[in-house]
């Protein structure tokens, strides 16, 4: 069954009779200013009283939720842990825990012993895949190895040229401008890179041509399908862009103003592949050109695209009989 919202996702993962899950229902709705993790590292909850030690991003919701009682506190990590799975593509209970266990936008930090009750309620948060810093010695140096931090920290310093964070895939405006997507267009990813890097050809044009090699230990012909679905996306984490898949191109809009240069979209790609899936190499093309007129280019990127689509599928098939 496929799951659209995070209140779905949790009833997925908890069941109907989960404490957690009767707590998140009953929070009041509020709005998540996602746009902020493409500053930060993560928020976190404080689940003990205040103050919290200073320069720690605390999760931005009414203070009577984080404060009046800590049962509330962890039903509201729990909704907005599941409210940006689901945004960030999860449908289902596995999913869900996958993403957030890679990349949660919030952990808990329990500076001190708690009731048996929060224990409960603490165990269903931690199964859910959000981490949870239990009475640390050194709160900042947790927080810096918490794996799903890092992720955020080490991607968002690469030069990329602009923000760049999954959550700004969740932005909504208005598009002024958008290329690709045409049948001269053309998109693939595959497992055959020559170098680790971004190579741009053409800055401007109606067409767009993006091919991407990876490598690594997880990066095989089985699982490269599943990697394409999920680059679709990667050019929205640029603050002011869009992406969707049309046909066999990505075609990509933007807000006004915010048109991507190519190498945005490149390393982009490439930073987050690489942080996202643990790929050891991502070997990004990005190429343009005019809605008229020759591009040699494009035209052998669309042809190295039908043969490596070619050849996925023959593998997938020979996989399969030798099963």
């Amino acid at each position: 069954m496929v799951l659209d919202t995070g209140e779905e996702l949790l009833a997925d993962a908890l069941g109907g009779d989960s404490p957690l899950m009767k707590a998140a229902l009953a929070v009041e709705p509020f709005i998540v200013p996602y746009d902020q993790l493409a500053r930060i590292d993560g928020w976190i909850v404080w689940l003990g009283h205040p103050p919290v030690p200073e320069g720690l991003p605390v999760l931005p919701v009414p203070d009577h939720i984080l404060w009046d009682e800590p049962a509330t506190a962890l039903a509201a990590v729990a909704a907005v842990a599941a409210d940006y799975a689901a945004r960030r593509g999860a449908r289902n209970a596995d999913a869900l825990k996958s993403t957030l266990a890679r990349e949660s936008p919030v952990a808990i930090v329990v500076p001190d012993t708690i009731v048996a009750g929060l224990r409960t309620l603490l165990a269903e948060v931690i199964g859910l895949g959000i981490p949870v810093l239990d009475r640390p010695r050194d709160i900042e140096e947790a927080l810096i190895v918490l794996p799903s931090f890092a992720l955020r920290r080490g991607a968002h310093a690469q030069p990329v040229g602009r923000l760049h964070d999954p959550a700004l895939s969740f932005q909504s405006f208005v598009t002024s401008g958008r290329a690709g997507g045409g049948p001269l267009s053309t998109f693939v990813l595959h497992h055959e890179p020559k170098s680790d890097g971004v190579m741009v050809f053409g800055e401007d044009g109606d067409n767009l041509g993006i091919e991407i090699g990876m490598a690594g230990a997880r990066i095989t012909p089985v699982v490269v399908e599943t990697l394409e679905q999920e680059a679709v996306k990667i050019p929205s984490f640029l603050n002011g862009v869009t992406s969707q898949r049309s046909g066999d191109a990505l075609e990509i809009g933007w807000r006004q103003d915010a048109r991507p240069a190519a190498r945005e979209l490149g390393e982009v790609l490439r930073v987050w592949l690489k942080a996202l899936h643990g790929a050891e190499a991502a070997d990004v093309r990005v190429a343009y050109a005019p809605a008229n007129g020759p591009s040699p280019v494009l035209t052998e990127m669309h042809a190295r695209a039908v043969l490596f689509r070619q050849a996925r599928g023959d593998y997938l098939v020979n996989d399969q009989a030798a099963q």
